[in-house]
């Protein structure tokens, strides 16, 4: 499985490129791969690391016309043996599945009290975790054919 890395800009007047970057810790990055800028106005851009980390943290390194660097907020993606991605951001938490297929996802904290549960039919899932306490926080999934329960822990 892959990830995919995407941002928005509003205005890239001084950008020339953006550099893609990964790291196994959050702290050591390194660039991976790298995006043309496409326009001055506003543009979505995408890369896809084809060889993710089973826990893997990406930041975007803006490039000027005159090498000045800057960069965005790190994210952290986890791979649970393919079927699930979790995508950990600033007051985010993303689940991203293969499919579309019915789901429940039910987050608990460690008390064993359901925080949120949720029923979609989507390839994703967000949790917007600023209201949270810091901690450990598990998160239940039932679908057809089983039932997956990931750890995550906001900060």
């Amino acid at each position: 499985m892959k990830n995919r890395i995407t941002w928005t800009t509003a205005e890239t007047v001084e950008t020339k490129i953006y550099e893609v970057q990964r790291s196994s810790d959050g702290i050591n990055f390194k660039t991976i791969g790298s995006v043309t800028v496409s326009s001055q106005n506003f543009t979505n851009y995408m890369f896809e690391d084809e060889h993710p980390l089973p826990v893997g943290y990406y930041q975007i390194c803006s490039i000027s016309s005159l090498g000045k660097k800057t960069y965005s907020a790190k994210i952290k993606a986890i791979s649970t043996g393919g079927n699930i991605v979790i995508r950990q951001g600033y007051n985010t938490t993303t689940l991203l599945f293969k499919d579309n297929t019915p789901r429940d996802i039910i987050l608990v904290n460690t008390n064993g009290q359901k925080i949120s549960r949720t029923t979609t039919t989507l390839n994703q899932h967000t949790f917007h975790t600023s209201a949270l306490s810091k901690g450990m926080y598990l998160v239940v999934i039932h679908a057809e054919g089983g039932s997956d329960i990931q750890k995550i822990m906001v900060l």
